[in-house]
């Protein structure tokens, strides 16, 4: 069959507006019972995309505790198992959504109808279950698993401020503590997902599924300085997490002709921590709270539409609030020819802007293009 490229797709939108040009894609097709096929590294626009599936089977199973009872609405997310030998690619391909997801229903019974036959890694999670990772399990034909889960352990307490009172809407997350290299499991996913909680309006908080062993917590909320507690066990009683109020920065960005950006996205990190962000008012002017008092300097980054990123360290950052302006220089737009040795077009070809940096080994990728049937093409926002 022939599938559709979101180019094309997005010529039937009413009222939308893809800017998909100079961009490139991975293409998927799924179907029950057939193994998935895709072809990755798709420019757009382009016509059309090939995809061949053949025939596969269905996957079933059933998700138990330890006592041998089915454990309902436990998500079991498939991955296929990379079989490239390159780093790069394997990294690219762990990075990306599972293949399917399946629940649970009440018995802890699950089927996926759309893995088809191959190699796959598979992640369970559970509320109140500590989560299990399957590597490379063979698919082919009619397949049956069966997970099982051990019961989590609860780690509980509250977030407070300085004057007691409750933190709402702090994220907490946890980072288990010890295990050499050599004895951590092989990782089925790249996950960007932090497993964090948030305080409720009681400044309290849950973590269920915790195993044995100690713990490292880490606490962010937009407005306090961020926390860390060290060496915390799961069933020790409630933990009592106390935030301290930290500095402020406020300013405004504008354009080197000094019209105010609006909607830039200003972050400010610290080494080994947590970054702060906000966004530029219409006015052009932002607040960033929270952050790091001490003589530990703080980055700060700009990043807008249309505009080179500017960046700037703060140091000696203390109760008292800062001011920084930005003025922001606007980006350039490059254009040529690709031709062959024959000064013919070529068409299809990608281009690269690319800006060197001593301080790094690998260069930095600042824009692409693609050349048209003439051989042109056009690369914007390059600083």
């Amino acid at each position: 069959f022939k599938q559709k490229t979101a180019y094309e797709i997005s010529l039937g939108l009413v009222g939308s507006e893809m800017c998909i040009r100079d961009r490139f894609y991975t293409v998927r097709a799924v179907a029950t019972e057939y193994t998935p096929a895709e072809q990755s590294e798709v420019p757009a626009p382009r016509r059309e995309v090939d995809l061949t599936l053949s025939p596969g089977g269905v996957v079933s199973g059933v998700v138990v505790d330890q006592n041998g009872g089915g454990v309902a609405d436990a998500i079991v997310e498939a991955y296929i198992e990379p079989t490239t030998k390159s780093m790069f690619q394997i990294i690219q391909q762990k990075s990306r959504p599972p293949m399917d997801v399946a629940t649970t229903g009440g018995n802890g019974s699950f089927r996926f109808e759309t893995l088809g036959d191959g190699v796959y890694n598979f992640v369970v999670q559970a509320p109140g279950h500590q989560a299990t990772t399957r590597m490379k399990e063979k698919v082919y034909g009619e397949t049956e698993f069966r997970f099982e889960l051990m019961t989590g352990l609860d780690m509980s307490g509250v977030v407070l401020g300085p004057d007691d009172e409750p933190v709402v809407g702090a994220r907490i997350r946890h980072q288990k503590i010890g295990g050499s290299a050599s004895a951590r499991p092989e990782i089925a996913v790249i996950s960007f997902d932090d497993n964090s909680v948030s305080s409720d309006e009681r400044g309290a908080f849950t973590f269920d599924t915790l195993g044995d062993g100690e713990y490292n917590l880490i606490v962010y909320h937009p407005d306090y300085q961020t926390l860390r507690r060290k060496g915390v066990r799961p069933e020790t009683g409630e933990i009592s997490l106390r935030m301290a109020f930290g500095g402020r920065i406020r300013g405004v960005v504008t354009s080197a002709d000094g019209v105010p950006v609006m909607g830039a996205r200003l972050v400010a990190s610290y080494v080994a921590d947590f970054s702060k962000e906000t966004v530029t008012d219409q006015d052009g002017s932002y607040v960033l709270s929270g952050l790091q008092t001490g003589r530990r300097h703080v980055s700060l980054t700009v990043n807008a539409d249309g505009f080179a990123r500017a960046r700037r360290d703060v140091t000696g950052l203390g109760a008292q609030e800062l001011e920084e302006d930005f003025e922001l220089d606007p980006t350039g737009r490059l254009v040529g020819r690709v031709v062959d040795s024959n000064g013919e077009a070529v068409e299809g070809a990608r281009v690269e802007v690319k800006r060197s940096d001593q301080n790094q080994s690998v260069d930095y990728t600042m824009a692409r293009g693609q050349t048209d049937s003439s051989g042109r093409f056009e690369v914007s926002d390059v600083e």
